[in-house]
Formats: structure tokens, sequence, C-alpha cells
């Protein structure tokens, strides 16, 4: 099954992600930052509901670059999405 793709192209400044809606038991999501600013992904944040926020061990949030990608996989066991690149 092939994963959605989700390409962010006009940013005025960094932006925030905290969390992707529709989690579903192994799917995939591809985040592209299309933009010429960072894309900040948060961790178990707050602004999410639980089964929409994206899990990370240790890390509060990380930063993707412009034009770069971060893979998303959803699992409904620990209702949340996990990084797998």
């Amino acid at each position: 099954e092939g994963s959605n793709i989700i390409k962010f192209i006009s940013s005025q400044d960094d932006f925030i992600i905290t969390g992707i809606n529709n989690g579903v038991d192994g799917k995939q999501v591809v985040l592209i930052n299309g933009t010429y600013n960072n894309m900040i992904v948060k961790f178990e944040n707050q602004n999410s509901k639980p089964e929409n926020r994206i899990y990370k061990s240790k890390e509060d949030e990380i930063v993707i670059g412009s034009k770069e990608i971060i893979r998303l996989l959803y699992d409904q066991d620990e209702y949340r999405w996990f990084i797998i690149n």
C-alpha cells in the first residue's frame, strides 16, 4: 500500500506540525517541506488530540529543513504516529 503525501508549498515563516488526523493502523504519511522555511515537528504535543500525536522517545521536536521529507507510520495499538525514516 502506498503512502499519503502531504506537500507544504507556502509559508512566510517556520511552521509547526503537532499531529495528523485520520490515523489508521499501518497508514503511512510522507510530509514534504516544499517551503524555504523550517517545518518543526513537535512530539506528544497537547495541541493535538492524543490519537493524532507523533511519538518520539527523547526529543521534544525535530526540525525538517527546506526541501526535506519525513515519513510516518500509524500504530493503532499505541494510538500514535511513529517516524520511520
